[in-house]
């Protein structure tokens, strides 16, 4: 399984996911124009995807749904038809595909993509400040990892009051996820998984490279998402 990045952040969130084989794609969340994505050379063809995968709503990861469904590509998404019915798994020729619940301040997915070239799994969550459930034992995992705690708490110690801006704070440590909460996520764990990406990082309240290095020994191999970044698994 290949996993490109396009971008990843508050400016916009697009990642593609190639099975072992090269045979079919995925899109997860669509928060950039529609032109640029599919200019990107990590595109391709239209022919090439079984679906578009839609964490929730926010533009930040929904800007293009409506060009996407109007060129006739699969939107999987919390108000799917797919789980008006009760479902939560979703089979194709070459995924394997669950949804489960994380809480955000809408209603979001998270997803757990099974490769059925090679049975690797792929466990996708962003955008939320808790999960119902944790699904152990996938091959990867691509898990926000938004602002620092410590960072935070630097801010307001070193910001004078009528400069902090609040509402930008509270939302931030009330609907999304810490670095200090995925190192208590992922220490916990019997085993480690084999590859851990950061997702989403705050532009003002994390460090990739804080984050990199107090991630590293939690997997086997430690990303921190950027543009442009490949990864195999």
């Amino acid at each position: 399984m290949k996993i490109e990045i396009l971008s990843t952040g508050s400016k916009g969130n697009c990642a593609i996911i190639s099975n072992a084989d090269g045979t079919s794609k995925l899109m997860i969340d669509c928060g950039l124009k529609f032109k640029t994505i599919i200019a990107n050379k990590a595109f391709g063809s239209f022919h090439d995807y079984d679906a578009l995968l839609i964490t929730h709503r926010h533009t930040d990861h929904s800007l293009s749904r409506k060009d996407f469904e109007n060129a006739g590509m699969e939107i999987i998404a919390p108000d799917s038809e797919y789980y008006k019915g009760g479902t939560n798994a979703i089979e194709s020729p070459h995924w394997h595909i669950v949804r489960f619940d994380v809480i955000h301040d809408v209603p979001c997915n998270g997803y757990l993509i099974l490769d059925k070239i090679d049975d690797k799994s792929l466990w996708w969550a962003t955008d939320f400040s808790d999960f119902k459930k944790f699904i152990r034992g996938a091959t990867a995992y691509a898990i926000e990892v938004n602002y620092s705690q410590k960072i935070i708490d630097e801010y307001v110690e070193h910001t004078p009051t009528e400069d902090i801006d609040f509402n930008h704070l509270s939302k931030t440590m009330n609907t999304h996820f810490s670095l200090e909460e995925v190192i208590e996520t992922f220490g916990e764990l019997p085993e480690k998984p084999n590859t851990l990406i950061a997702l989403h990082g705050s532009e003002m309240f994390s460090n990739p490279q804080s984050t990199l290095d107090l991630l590293t020994g939690l997997a086997e191999n430690v990303y921190v998402a950027k543009p442009h970044t490949v990864i195999n698994i």
